[in-house]
């Protein structure tokens, strides 16, 4: 959600006849789930993985196998994740409007150079952390900056251009966040509340009467 706010943010920022602020689009975008190509999608891979536990059977071996399919169909749905996302960060706001083809991605490496991005962002974060001392309140300090302030930002570029050393670029990701000027903020903020929200509610369904 934080990633598609952003994806909101900056197409505002390239499109003037955008009329609302992504603030204002918060109740629509977190009815995403609800789209008709989204929930089917979704629907899809949570029975795959359903399915996939039969393979309980095969004893050791079978939790072997459901690893690697929880693995595959965590590509799937990154890949299908981040053809949305490229979407958005052109205007178009509903799965359901426009087909989902491989033809106008950026590239088809995006969830992949995704990961790789945020394992160098919390590299750098730990180095700083152990260097500085490793107290935790600076620790906290050094990766909200990440993962709060620059996260945003790298996403876009990657998004936007499909480079992964345009999004590490230091630059380029000071230009952004002044290009969109006092609307990052918001979305900082949004991004902060809405990793502390999840954080909070996995843990909770975890814990939650055997249920998690």
């Amino acid at each position: 959600y934080s990633v598609h706010a952003g994806m909101e943010a900056i197409y505002e920022y390239a499109n003037q006849q955008a009329a609302e602020p992504f603030w204002q689009r918060i109740q629509k975008f977190f009815l995403l789930p609800l789209d008709r190509a989204v929930l089917l999608r979704i629907a899809g891979l949570s029975a795959a993985l359903v399915v996939s536990l039969v393979l309980l059977l095969f004893g050791p071996f079978g939790t072997v196998l459901i690893a690697a399919a929880a693995f595959a169909l965590l590509v799937v749905g990154a890949r299908y994740g981040f053809k949305i996302i490229e979407r958005s960060s052109k205007g178009y706001l509903i799965p359901s409007d426009y087909p989902l083809t491989d033809e106008d991605l950026v590239g088809p490496y995006l969830p992949y150079k995704y990961v790789a991005m945020n394992t160098v962002f919390g590299a750098v974060a730990g180095l700083l952390i152990t260097i500085l001392g490793g107290h935790e309140f600076l620790g906290i300090l050094i990766w909200g900056f990440f993962f709060v302030v620059l996260m945003p930002a790298a996403t876009m570029r990657l998004v936007m251009t499909g480079s992964l050393r345009g999004a590490l670029n230091p630059t380029e990701l000071v230009n952004l966040i002044q290009r969109i000027g006092q609307p990052y903020a918001a979305l900082c903020a949004f991004v902060f509340f809405a990793d502390l929200s999840r954080s909070w509610g996995i843990w909770f369904l975890a814990g939650a009467a055997g249920v998690g």
